[in-house]
């Protein structure tokens, strides 16, 4: 059975999946560039700060484009009992681009292409952790069915 939210959820795709390509283009040039920069490539700290420079608008873009469709707040109206779930999903988001801006800045003032490498490859996989984060919220509403009159998932 569809969630009655579907229309809403599947409707956010098209914004969404733009800023998405462009988001998984560029963490595939970081994912080499991080590479590069342990094995001390020449030009690879540039690329980085290029890279990471795109990575942040490109997040940036992402977020808003999901949060403008109402896509968690569709969520929480349909199954309160997600709140804490989506709160949390929230602040790792704050997390990770305070991660990409620190990474940036990094990019500018270091010497140390590991370090700057090690840097990149972690943010990556927040980015990673953050994904299968909010597949699981995903997973978990649409398996729901719908809400207690408490606020609590229904458990049928």
């Amino acid at each position: 059975m569809f969630h009655s939210s579907n229309p809403t959820l599947f409707g956010r795709t098209e914004g969404v999946l733009g800023e998405s390509e462009v988001l998984s283009r560029t963490i595939g040039g970081l994912r080499r560039n991080s590479h590069e920069l342990a094995e001390n490539v020449d030009h690879a700290n540039i690329e980085a700060r290029r890279l990471l420079a795109t990575l942040s608008t490109s997040l940036s873009a992402y977020f808003d484009a999901v949060e403008a469709n109402g896509y968690f707040a569709t969520i929480v109206a349909d199954c309160p009992g997600l709140v804490q779930p989506v709160r949390a999903l929230c602040e790792a988001r704050e997390r990770l681009q305070l991660s990409v801006t620190s990474a940036r800045r990094l990019a500018f003032c270091t010497t140390d292409a590991a370090e700057l490498g090690q840097r990149i490859g972690g943010v990556l996989d927040g980015l990673e952790a953050h994904e299968r984060s909010e597949r699981d919220l995903l997973q978990r509403f649409f398996l729901s069915g719908g809400k207690r009159s408490d606020g609590r998932l229904d458990a049928s």
